[in-house]
This record gives C-alpha cells, structure tokens and sequence, in this order.
C-alpha cells in the first residue's frame, strides 16, 4: 500500500462512485481532513483501482485519539463506508470489545 497525504494526490485519480455523485469525492475529504488534520492518509493502489481507502486519526472529546480506517464501497453514498479500528487492541475503547 502507498498511503498519500490529501494534497499530495494525483489528478484523476477517482473512486468509482466520483461518476455518479460528481464533487461528493472532494467534499469527503475536505470533511474527514476537517477532523483528521494531518493524520489523513489515502491509499493510493486502492484509489488507483478505484476505492477510497482512507486511515486517520479521529480526535475525542477527552482529548485523545482513535486510529480508524474507513473504506467507501463502490455502492457510496447509498451505502455507509466501513469503518474500522486500528492499532493495538489494548488501546481499544472497552465498550467496543
């Protein structure tokens, strides 16, 4: 995987779902980089094959973070992206294990 910081993208390089939904590709990003800052990383094979594959950083309200991915199928916008935690499990909201 090659993982690229959201300016660092390449011009035409377009999920799947980016025909359909026309500007929904940008307005993503800007949104998840809104909240993730410089964490945001896309996978660049993927994007290439046409998924968006995205891991970042979410921040809490106590301050700390989550390492999270989030995988937008070819079905996005009608479908929810998958999103999933990352890193060490015992750094796991117990709530969620």
């Amino acid at each position: 995987m090659t993982w690229v910081g959201y300016p660092d993208l390449k011009a035409g390089m377009l999920p799947h779902w980016e025909h359909t939904c026309a500007g929904r590709f940008d307005f993503e990003l800007r949104d998840l980089a809104f909240f993730a800052r410089d964490s945001l990383r896309i996978d660049e094979e993927q994007l290439k094959n046409g998924v968006l594959s995205v891991e970042f950083e979410w921040p809490l309200a106590s301050g700390q973070s989550r390492e999270l991915r989030a995988v937008f199928p070819d079905s996005y916008p009608f479908v929810r992206p998958q999103v999933t935690l990352r890193g060490k499990p015992e750094t796991f909201p117990h709530r969620h294990c």
